[in-house]
């Protein structure tokens, strides 16, 4: 399996990425911009791992994308 020959690098890594897309979700959530960016950037950030990992598929790009382009549009009413 491809997670068992990461180890705890994955490991560590999926709990990073949990706690930062959890922060992320509640910036979005008390609609400030730091949530839209922190999401914008673990989105930016996670896409070249998966591919890394071999896990990449279009799957993993398209819902982002359509919540990127939320966000983008909607940051300007953001505080």
């Amino acid at each position: 399996e491809i997670a068992a020959s990461f180890g705890v690098v994955y490991q560590v890594t999926l709990v990073i990425a949990a706690l930062i897309t959890g922060a992320a979700a509640f910036g979005i959530w008390q609609n400030c911009k730091w949530g839209a960016y922190t999401y914008i950037t673990l989105t930016v950030v996670n896409q070249p791992l998966l591919l890394i990992m071999g896990w990449w598929n279009i799957g993993a790009l398209i819902l982002p994308g359509i919540i990127v382009a939320i966000l983008l549009t909607k940051l300007s009413a953001m505080k």
